[in-house]
């Protein structure tokens, strides 16, 4: 498998079994800690955000651009002959999405660690929330 393959294979990875398993995580919050001041408050937590942005924003458009100019660059061979370098630009673009969404994936499950431990949980919003 190359190196697409692969970006291909972690992103629908993270959008078919991590992201929704997160998801069920972090509708427990409420059950938890029976706030809605928590969910609120992991709602606007800029790492939540970041994640989902790079999931829905930068990956999932990568792939589509990637399998897009697979069906466009055949056509550009034939007028011009060359077209590796683009390919090659797009390629490096989905590894640079990929692994922009692995580290944001990565940030999002300690996000959601913390939220599931009651003492770091405090320490956070101390950190985070200045009383």
């Amino acid at each position: 498998m190359d190196v697409v393959g692969v970006c291909i294979a972690i992103i629908a990875a993270i959008l078919g079994a991590g992201y929704p398993i997160l998801l069920q995580v972090t509708s427990r919050l409420n059950e938890k800690y029976k706030s809605e001041v928590v969910v609120t408050l992991f709602d606007k937590e800029p790492i939540k955000n970041r994640f989902v942005n790079s999931l829905f924003f930068i990956a999932l458009p990568s792939v589509g651009i990637y399998y897009l100019a697979g069906l466009v660059l055949p056509e550009i061979h034939s007028i011009c002959g060359n077209y590796l370098l683009i390919e090659k630009i797009i390629a490096g673009l989905l590894v640079i999405a990929t692994t922009n969404l692995i580290i944001q994936f990565y940030h999002y499950i300690r996000l959601c660690m913390t939220y599931y431990r009651p003492e770091e949980l405090v320490k956070h919003i101390k950190d985070r929330h200045v009383f």
